[in-house]
């Protein structure tokens, strides 16, 4: 069987070193617009979930996305001039690197991997036989038989940024600032060691305050820049990518009734987006790999395999995209708590506990909040994720090899 699938980015490459791994007979192919190097966006966080993820499918590839990562142990929330310090393990990579390890890794296992291809029209792609869409939440593929897939999107208030910096963050930081023109914020976290990554988010009537919807992309990056100021240390902020500024966007939380159409099958947020507060979106995407992967090497055809694959993955994603977009809601609805000083506001932020409670426990909450606390419950996280992975990294050879018919844990 011939596949193809259109669009580069970590479910695509990753669908074609697991489909290569489970079904080496299978020719693939992947075809990407941009050139090689080229990306949109700073950092990808994950959890340890994708590391999992990573190492059933191809450990080969799980060390060196672990080599080229780095974590940090809590969150800190700045708001009116004091901070709260939340524990919360993550760990981050730029994309690029992702995208560079998995291009590697899919060619090395026999995979064809082609830049600068631009896919109008699936008929162009007669020969497959199967076309896999994962060119993203704006896919050109599944547009094409959007009625069949039932493709179905909610745009959320805020106006949001993607941005970067050379201010090396030591964890996931949320500065908010006041302006005259309203509330603005900022989702910062480490993505290398010399870079960290910046999602600038506001309410509409603050991005229209401050003249960002009219101001040229360098006089807003050196407005934001000087908002920040103190969380980036006079750091300068820098576009999107190093091929463009990016423009400001709405989240398009999408959903689709189903993933198949005869021999197009949707992955990753061509499927699906879930908000970025949520951080799951290239472990969902590449959930979707390994999941599309498994049904091909144990499904006797095709219609059989996307049909196993739809019913395993679709209904799980829609649902983690409507919690994503509840989350998401609550980003848009913090006017009323933002007046709080950090710790009132980050255990009260969920709107689950009364101000008569948050008064009550505060003693409780200000003792976590103590450096010696701090530490002893980053080392007591550090010695459980010891535990736990003990075992993960000690085959150096890259075994053992997945096979048709294993499962892939589906998150």
């Amino acid at each position: 069987m011939d596949v193809v699938c259109v669009g580069g980015g970590p479910a695509g490459l990753f669908f074609a070193v697991c489909a290569r791994r489970r079904v080496p007979g299978l020719s693939v192919r992947v075809v990407e617009r941009n050139r090689p190097g080229a990306t949109s966006g700073w950092g990808v966080t994950y959890s340890d979930r994708l590391m999992d993820l990573l190492h059933e499918n191809d450990p080969v590839a799980a060390r060196e996305v672990r080599a080229r990562s780095v974590a940090w142990h809590e969150q800190e929330w700045r708001l009116n001039g004091s901070s709260a310090y939340v524990s919360h393990f993550r760990s981050a990579l730029e994309r690029s690197a992702l995208l560079e390890i998995l291009t590697r890794r899919a060619v090395e296992l026999g995979a064809e991997v082609e830049f600068g291809q631009e896919v109008d029209d699936v008929s162009a792609l007669r020969g497959a036989d199967l076309v896999v869409a994962a060119d993203g939440v704006g896919s050109r593929v599944r547009r094409q038989f959007g009625e069949h897939f039932g493709t179905s999107t909610v745009t959320g208030r805020n106006r949001y940024l993607w941005l970067g910096t050379d201010r090396v963050f030591p964890r996931m930081t949320f500065p908010f600032e006041r302006t005259d023109a309203g509330w603005i914020w900022m989702h910062a976290y480490p993505s290398s060691r010399t870079s960290s990554t910046c999602v600038v988010e506001c309410p509409p009537e603050t991005w229209e305050g401050l003249g960002l919807d009219t101001m040229p992309s360098d006089q807003g990056l050196r407005l934001l820049a000087e908002v920040f100021a103190q969380p980036l240390r006079g750091r300068p902020l820098t576009g999107r990518s190093a091929h463009g500024p990016g423009s400001w966007q709405r989240f398009q939380h999408l959903t689709n009734r189903t993933w198949a159409h005869e021999n197009v099958v949707l992955m990753g947020d061509a499927a699906h987006a879930a908000h970025f507060t949520w951080a799951s979106g290239t472990r969902l995407g590449m959930t979707d790999a390994a999941a599309l992967a498994e049904s091909l090497a144990a499904e006797r055809d095709l219609p059989a395999a996307l049909a196993a694959y739809d019913r395993r993955r679709r209904e799980r994603a829609n649902r983690t995209v409507e919690s994503a977009r509840r989350r998401s809601e609550r980003w848009e609805q913090l006017d009323g708590q933002l007046e709080r000083d950090a710790l009132t506001f980050v255990y009260g932020k969920s709107g689950r506990r009364d101000e008569a409670t948050l008064r009550r426990l505060r003693p409780v909450y200000r003792v976590g909040q103590l450096g010696a606390v701090r530490a002893a419950g980053r080392r007591a996280r550090a010695a459980y994720r010891w535990y736990r992975n003990r075992g993960r990294w000690a085959s150096e050879d890259g075994s053992p090899v997945v096979r048709a018919g294993d499962r892939v844990r589906s998150g």
